[in-house]
């Protein structure tokens, strides 16, 4: 019979342990010797309970309290040391053994290690204030969809308390606004064991309507069943109501484009025709004028016109490519016949200047598939910058041939001796309306659509235009055109 118990105290799953008076060890069973990382008993009846394995060294007094309050029998959880000196949670189940005078005798105790259950009660602690001061209102139902919990955030947003909403199913929020469809995809899917995901629209308690955005997830139970449902919500009324007023803003901003390019398309074809007539008869006064103050007139008169009618040109250009879908017209361009024609018509506005124009052609074979229109254009607005930013030295016009990674492509330089162009504003050029020099104060005329409009001309045929400059000493503009 004592060898029956002895062998059920050596292999029990739970601590057992007798100390005397002044806390030494006097008999452990093999599991009190394992939780505190001991080979065998033998190890731990060396050992005193105060000086070896209470982490806590007040806690002396607060048992010699329970003693004297004359408890027989009372339960604690309090750090124990381990061998290796670590520290341990353990329930700790005492008994004052007296004899007939009521004299202590010693201690029985019972401990197990409670560390894993007490990190699980500190981590459910803090998911649990996590929930509770969650600002996205929570709820867990049971399989049945009925209200077990919500939190704060959940009265905040729909105006129920808890009281109100417990074991009531959360269709009281429910606005009209989606119909028996939604919710049937909606339990289907989380009947399945899935995640629903989605927006909807309810009713608060004061019966105004808000959207929220929801995750509902079923939990599960070791069999795999459905014990509960979370949800967590989040009220995105004002955020539906910012998307809504941005759509409307972007919307009224297209529209106002709209009418801005259709303006400027139908001013441009408006003006631009009397313009013309202007010219010719200008054109012809300073040829029979004979008067030198009166041909000077007739000059301006001409000049002025040429001047309004490019910038007329330009914004039409612009608004085209801005209200339009423009597509290359590529066909086989003769490069060297586009250089000369743009060289043909500019070279006179560089002699005016007194300043050098050049232009070099160094290819072997002239012809690229592109469209000769825009190439056209991208080179007269970049000589026209050129000539009118540079007040003496010289404007060239360079092409050649190179090859990268295989493939070969055009590439054709315009270069200056003019003002160039400061580091921060080199990005600010592509841009409509924008110039080196800005402001009522400018050095030079122009309405700034040209770099503009180059650039979108090069990106219609597949080409990169980029600048080197340097404020001061010159630009160089150089665009590239792929060969095929």
């Amino acid at each position: 019979s004592e060898l029956k118990y002895k062998n059920i105290i050596d292999y029990s799953p739970i601590g057992i342990y007798q100390s005397g008076l002044n806390g030494e060890v006097i008999f452990a069973n093999n599991r009190f010797a394992k939780i505190l990382g001991y080979d065998s008993p033998d190890e731990v009846i060396k050992l005193n309970f105060m000086k070896d394995i209470y982490a806590n060294p007040g806690i002396r007094d607060m048992l010699i309290d329970q003693i004297k309050n004359g408890n027989t029998r009372y339960e604690l959880e309090l750090h124990w040391k381990k061998k290796n000196g670590k520290k341990i949670w353990v329930r700790n189940t005492i008994r004052v053994n007296r004899d007939a005078d009521g004299n202590i005798l010693n201690f029985e105790g019972f401990i197990q290690d409670i560390s894993l259950w007490k990190k699980y009660e500190t981590e459910l602690i803090k998911l649990s204030k996590a929930v509770e001061q969650s600002s996205a209102a929570i709820i867990i139902t049971d399989p049945n969809g009925n209200i077990e919990y919500v939190n704060k955030s959940f009265t905040t947003i729909t105006g129920y308390s808890f009281e109100e909403v417990r074991n009531k199913n959360p269709r009281i929020l429910k606005s009209g606004k989606q119909n028996d469809a939604f919710y049937k995809n909606l339990w289907e899917t989380i009947l399945s064991r899935k995640d629903w995901k989605g927006e909807l629209q309810n009713r608060r308690k004061n019966g105004e309507l808000y959207w929220e955005s929801s995750i509902i997830t079923p939990i599960t139970n070791e069999k795999g069943e459905i014990i509960n449902f979370v949800a967590i919500k989040e009220d995105i009324s004002e955020k539906k109501k910012m998307i809504k007023d941005l759509i409307e803003a972007k919307e009224k901003a297209e529209e106002m484009n709209r009418i801005k390019t259709v303006f400027f398309a139908n001013m441009s074809h408006e003006l631009r025709t009397p313009f013309v007539g202007i010219m010719g008869y200008a054109e012809l006064l300073s040829e029979i004028l004979t008067d030198p103050e009166a041909k000077e007139m007739a000059d301006g008169i001409l000049n002025t016109s040429i001047r309004l009618t490019d910038t007329l040109t330009k914004i039409l250009d612009i608004t085209q490519l801005e209200y339009k879908k423009i597509e290359a017209n590529r066909a086989l361009v003769n490069i060297k016949r586009v250089v000369e024609e743009i060289y043909a018509r500019y070279i006179k506005a560089a002699e005016r200047k007194n300043i050098s124009f050049s232009r070099s052609i160094n290819l072997d074979n002239n012809f690229i598939y592109t469209d000769e229109n825009f190439l056209f254009g991208i080179l007269s607005n970049l000589v026209s910058n050129a000539i009118k930013y540079t007040k003496e030295g010289s404007v060239k016009i360079e092409t050649y041939k190179e090859v990268d990674n295989s493939k070969s492509k055009l590439i054709i330089r315009v270069s200056d001796t003019g003002i160039g162009i400061e580091e921060e504003k080199k990005e600010l050029i592509w841009e409509e309306f924008r110039q080196g020099s800005e402001g009522t104060t400018r050095n030079y005329q122009g309405c700034g659509l040209g770099l503009s409009i180059a650039k979108k001309y090069t990106e219609i045929i597949g080409g990169k235009i980029y600048l080197e400059s340097k404020y001061g000493s010159g630009s160089t503009f150089i665009l590239e055109i792929p060969f095929d």
